[in-house]
């Protein structure tokens, strides 16, 4: 969406996606499974190493939900704004890798907030109620975007 400078008007910029506009797309949704995939690397030692704080996994986790939800409203522009004749299986094999990234990470944030990964006292974890079906809400919402590009994760 793009602003016009003069009247504030939203701009629709939408542009039917072509095999080499969605050859570029999928370099840079593996950008994004690489940093996925470091993130839960750097929260799975952060974990292993213990002394968590709840204000870092209320941010940790709030930023994952961000990511994830952006991933799906992507998904969804994509699945609207294919051209005809392009196939989504350009896609398939980066999003599959970018729905199994977002799993390790949503259940490794989901253990530390039910306690099962440790780190965090009783007390802690009273304050992170609520988190774990935020996370889970926003699988279900990426998996669906998934689903509405034709692929199945």
């Amino acid at each position: 969406m793009l602003t016009n400078p003069c009247t504030g008007a939203k701009i629709d910029a939408a542009v039917d996606i072509d095999v080499n506009l969605a050859a570029d797309i999928v370099v840079d949704l593996q950008v994004i499974v690489d940093l996925i995939v470091q993130l839960g690397v750097d929260l799975t030692a952060k974990v292993t190493a213990g002394g968590l704080v709840v204000a870092d996994v209320k941010a940790c986790i709030a930023i994952v939900i961000a990511i994830v939800n952006l991933c799906a409203t992507i998904l969804l522009k994509i699945a609207a704004h294919l051209a005809v004749g392009v196939s989504v299986n350009i896609f398939v094999s980066v999003v599959v890798a970018l729905a199994a990234c977002i799993r390790v990470v949503i259940n490794l944030c989901i253990s530390v907030c039910l306690g099962t990964a440790g780190g965090l006292s009783v007390i802690d974890l009273a304050l992170l109620v609520g988190l774990a079906a935020q996370l889970t809400a926003c699988l279900t919402a990426f998996v669906s975007a998934c689903l509405a590009l034709g692929i199945s994760v």
